[in-house]
């Protein structure tokens, strides 16, 4: 049967120590709730150092606490700044605790055109096309549209004004921006051209942190 709720976080964290185990360590034995490992090797090593990064997502309590104490990157839904703060704070919370710093990732739709006006009248035709890409939690309620937050982040308007609206959620915590287009590849060439050159390049990625 599927674990209740809190219970997989549970079990995810004894996952994530037994991975963590193998690639740091020459040998080791672990005794635990849901695994039981005797002499536990791996070979060879991963190249990247300490260990691959862990990107972890899940908004609840007990997720929150799970990334704070274990992961190296927490992905989030797409939410408006304000709240993307709040949670990215409690999350860091968490780690502080744990005495680690954690970094973030947050997904959002990109509606991009020359006004923000051309934008906003864009969203009903988004939503009338391809009903896939409507938003179906809170966001559809406001006419959003993507999944996992989707336009809930407010990335939808003129080059310049998403642009100034990524680097105030990057000013905020966020460094990593999982990012969805329709139709994917005109509207990817589009904000590679006139987005992305208004944005400051070249940063490097998330990399896993020594818990």
């Amino acid at each position: 049967p599927f674990p209740p709720h809190d219970e997989r976080y549970d079990l995810s964290e004894e996952v994530m120590h037994i991975l963590k185990s193998y690639w740091t360590k020459e040998q080791f034995s672990f005794q635990g709730k849901y695994f039981q490992i005797t002499d536990g090797v791996t070979a060879p090593k991963p190249v990247r150092k300490p260990w691959p990064t862990f990107y972890f997502g899940g908004e609840s309590t007990a997720a929150v606490k799970l990334a704070g104490k274990a992961a190296d990157v927490f992905l989030f839904n797409g939410r408006p700044l304000a709240d993307a703060k709040s949670l990215m704070s409690a999350v860091n919370h968490e780690a502080q605790a744990n005495e680690r710093s954690i970094r973030h990732g947050m997904s959002s739709f990109i509606v991009c055109r020359d006004t923000d006006e051309e934008a906003q009248a864009e969203l009903p035709k988004l939503t009338g096309v391809d009903r896939a890409v409507q938003h179906r939690k809170t966001s559809a309620k406001a006419g959003g549209v993507g999944s996992n937050g989707g336009t809930a982040t407010g990335l939808v308007g003129s080059p310049q004004t998403i642009a100034e609206r990524i680097m105030a959620f990057h000013e905020a915590g966020v460094e990593l921006f999982l990012l969805q287009f329709h139709p994917m590849l005109e509207e990817m060439e589009r904000f590679a051209s006139q987005v992305m050159p208004l944005l400051p390049l070249g940063e490097k990625a998330p990399e896993a942190a020594e818990a």
